[in-house]
């Protein structure tokens, strides 16, 4: 089993954990990273995993396996570079 966090929980990224959560025996989200929790706490309590306030949060966090990012696409460079570094897989 794959554990990843997923760093971004707008639209896209809601749409990401809701075809997985549950559904998976291959991956699950056991973290979330946004930058303003209030917004996403209610949702990630019920999908089952704590949120962070920032990304590197989540790269700091030895249970997480892999990011997955609902991120905007100019962050993408730096937060994969990032995510290498912390020698974790990244989607």
């Amino acid at each position: 089993m794959i554990n990843a966090a997923i760093i971004g929980l707008g639209r896209w990224g809601r749409n990401l954990v809701d075809s997985v959560q549950g559904r998976s025996d291959v991956l699950r989200f056991i973290a979330g990273a946004v930058r303003d929790t209030a917004k996403s706490h209610d949702y990630a309590r019920e999908k089952g995993f704590p949120l962070y306030n920032s990304y590197e949060k989540a790269l700091a966090d030895p249970k997480v396996d892999a990011i997955v990012l609902a991120t905007p696409h100019t962050q993408h460079a730096a937060q994969i570079v990032a995510t290498a570094r912390a020698r974790k897989l990244v989607f």
